[in-house]
């Protein structure tokens, strides 16, 4: 009898050692990360899929399972220099069960509905310009966002990835010799540290001939430079 009742105790112990272990584990909730850069130096890009884009997020404020992600977007506008102004947004991941749910559904609305307004406002504006710097502004991000606490990193690019500079190319015959040559002019911008865990998805349909020749050297250079630093590069965007 009294061994029964030591094992009893030990199973008590035991369950509760687990308990307190398993309920001392902080929850850890989803925080997506996405970058919107839009080359402003083409008039002739996709339009900017915005619903899709916070579809990514998961972010449902009827739903109990989804309301508690976390989210961070960033618009960038691709011109003819290397900086320009970022527009930023952001909504923390919390435990829906510690939170007042009607504060957190106007939390989670007016994250989707600034994303919308930013969006809908960049589709307008297409500035004349003859130059464009597309390599920096990318690797810039790439660089920008390894740094974040996301457990997704996404950066959505809608270029076709056309270099128009004095520091680069200003000639369609430089394309012309191959993704080898490309590679070294680029790499030559930016030396680039490991930047796994990030999805770098490129936008482009090419309207000509010779654009789709332009654009397949380009986007296998990009593929071929940001894959060996650990980018996941793609076309498709899901």
């Amino acid at each position: 009898m009294r061994k029964i009742y030591l094992l009893i105790l030990v199973f008590i112990g035991i369950a509760s050692i687990l308990c307190i272990v398993s309920c001392s584990e902080p929850k850890t909730l989803p925080v997506r990360s996405i970058s919107i850069l839009e080359d402003k130096t083409d008039k002739f890009l996709l339009k900017v899929d915005i619903e899709r884009i916070i579809n990514v997020y998961e972010l449902n404020e009827k739903s109990s399972e989804d309301m508690g992600n976390g989210g961070l977007f960033r618009y960038l506008p691709i011109t003819h220099v290397d900086y320009a102004k970022s527009i930023d947004y952001r909504i923390s991941a919390v435990d829906y069960e510690d939170v007042n749910r009607l504060v957190r559904e106007k939390e989670i609305k007016s994250f989707k509905n600034n994303i919308r307004s930013s969006l809908e406002e960049s589709q307008t504006t297409y500035p004349n310009l003859t130059s464009s710097s597309v390599f920096i502004p990318i690797t810039n991000e790439l660089l920008r966002v390894k740094k974040l606490s996301a457990s997704e990193k996404f950066i959505i690019v809608y270029s076709d990835l056309s270099e128009n500079s004095n520091s680069t190319f200003r000639s369609y015959n430089e394309y012309k010799k191959g993704k080898d040559a490309v590679i070294e002019k680029l790499s030559k911008l930016k030396e680039l540290p490991d930047l796994s865990g990030i999805t770098l998805v490129i936008q482009f349909i090419p309207k000509t001939e010779q654009q789709n020749e332009l654009y397949r050297v380009m986007l296998e250079s990009y593929k071929s430079l940001l894959e060996g630093k650990g980018v996941t590069v793609t076309t498709e965007f899901n």
